[in-house]
């Protein structure tokens, strides 16, 4: 696939933190031996922190000041938080299995929903994506991510305010290296 269309999906607003998109697949371990032993060692922050990331950059939205990891800042209105909900081990132990919830919390129903549209129209990923960078302590590589389920758009109550909460369950497969 072409990678300047690739590097499109991307908007370039987490530059300050030096990530690397390398799109094109990758080799895993050959051995079932191997990919138990790679298994064992991953590291599920790192894949929390590379898809937060990645999908702060499909999103247009800045790392740690409008997309956050595990959850939001106290205080915001507008911000979306990725959640590692669950993980487990393909069959075959080539991949992880994460699965994601993308939340996001806006003053502006509007805003929400065409933030969520603008990220599930560039999913599922149409190629393997190679994380680094932020905090990243080991690349990931991500093999397939896309969204689980519809959206989910409902109003809440928050510190005295209606805010609308947006939830989009999302699955990524992750190469065990």
């Amino acid at each position: 696939m072409d990678s300047t269309f690739l590097n499109s999906l991307l908007s370039n607003v987490n530059a300050g933190q030096s990530p690397q998109f390398v799109w094109g697949r990758v080799a895993g371990p050959a051995t079932l031996t191997g990919r138990t032993a790679a298994a064992a060692a991953m590291r599920p922050a790192d894949s929390e922190r590379a898809l937060t990331l990645l999908l702060g950059e499909l999103a247009g939205l800045a790392v740690d000041r409008q997309i956050f990891r595990h959850d939001f800042p106290a205080i915001s209105d507008d911000a979306a938080a990725v959640t590692l909900a669950g993980f487990a081990v393909s069959p075959d132990r080539r991949y992880q299995i994460c699965e994601l919830l993308l939340r996001g919390k806006f003053a502006d129903r509007e805003t929400g929903a065409t933030q969520f549209h603008t990220l599930v129209g560039k999913l599922p990923l149409p190629e393997w994506v190679t994380v680094t960078g932020g905090n990243i302590t080991t690349s990931v590589t991500v093999c397939s991510l896309y969204a689980a389920k519809a959206a989910n758009m409902e109003r809440i109550a928050d510190r005295g305010k209606i805010l609308t909460l947006g939830i989009l369950p999302l699955t990524a497969l992750i190469l065990i290296r």
